[in-house]
């Protein structure tokens, strides 16, 4: 697609005519609607002016400044219709490649949303909320539950899960890449500064003004050296953060975790063996993708992955 190699070839004035055509009430192609949210997905630094873009100074910054972006207006009516797509009952003619849909959905969610994981909370639990006992009328039931929607829900589970820690990383980049470059432009100065001090005493100056020069020499590769430092320093600190983010994303008290516990709990039933193959493909991968995410979730779960795989 011509936005995964140029983001701004997607100009923002051509958004809600691509929201009316690829989410229409009465659209029947699933490709279509994954399309779509890929779309979205591929140009949101560009639409919203995020991304690494967003991080440049001098004249890049200039021309990122005026390249068009969403309407808060429009941002909302591509989120809203994310949404709609992640929780309503899809279609006979969607259901079957509603996975890679819904999949598309969550990633062009996290790209387009400035609090993107405030909404997916919202996602999960108007999801989880429709998988009541009796809330879907024609779906068949595993333990009372809607076995569609609840296959549904766990596949959005898993997503959410990968996407969040794909978010936490990209994020921990791009403040790398922006304090990189605050290093390189502050190294820039000190060489200008050496190079302007070479120049003046090699000039045939004074002995005070080569006196000067070398005097400043050693100060300034003191700074640079001081730089160096405190690149690795705040690499360190940098990474560390991050892994204390990525251990809170399962965390029991928060709601991922809370409904990675709940997805357990019903791989642990062994009647669980015997409901619809869709539900038992997606709550197995639900689980694999939480374990990947968490190693203290990979640990509790690994003996139950096991033991579901050689019973399957």
């Amino acid at each position: 697609m011509l936005t995964a190699a140029q983001p701004s070839a997607l100009a923002a004035s051509y958004v809600p005519v691509l929201l009316e055509v690829g989410f229409a009430a009465d659209l029947l192609d699933a490709w279509v609607a994954r399309h779509t949210c890929l779309t979205l997905k591929n140009a949101a630094s560009h639409l919203t002016g995020s991304g690494s873009a967003a991080l440049t100074t001098g004249p890049a910054a200039a021309s990122t400044a005026s390249s068009p972006v969403l309407s808060p207006e429009v941002q909302q009516s591509a989120l809203s219709a994310l949404v709609r797509l992640l929780v309503a009952t899809p279609s006979a003619a969607v259901a079957p490649n509603w996975p890679s849909v819904a999949e598309s959905a969550v990633a062009a969610l996290y790209a387009l949303s400035d609090q993107p994981q405030e909404l997916m909370a919202a996602v999960l639990d108007e999801m989880f909320r429709r998988c009541a006992p009796g809330s879907q009328p024609d779906d068949s039931t595993t333990y009372g539950y809607p076995a569609a929607a609840l296959s549904r829900f766990f596949f959005v589970l898993g997503r959410a899960c990968v996407q969040h820690l794909l978010c936490i990383e990209q994020t921990s980049k791009a403040i790398r890449a922006a304090r990189l470059a605050a290093d390189g432009a502050a190294a820039e100065a000190v060489e200008r500064q050496l190079a302007a001090a070479a120049a003046g005493a090699s000039s045939g100056g004074s002995r005070r003004g080569k006196a000067a020069a070398a005097a400043a020499q050693p100060e300034n590769e003191d700074i640079g050296t001081q730089l160096g430092v405190g690149s690795v320093a705040a690499d360190a600190e940098l990474d560390a953060l991050a892994e204390r983010i990525e251990a809170q994303i399962l965390a029991k008290d928060q709601l991922l975790g809370k409904y990675g516990q709940l997805l357990s709990k019903f791989l642990h039933r062994k009647s669980s063996l015997s409901a619809p193959q869709e539900l038992q493909e997606c709550a197995l991968l639900a689980l694999t993708q939480l374990m990947a995410v968490d190693g203290a979730f990979c640990a509790d779960n690994l003996q139950l992955l096991f033991t579901l795989l050689i019973q399957r």
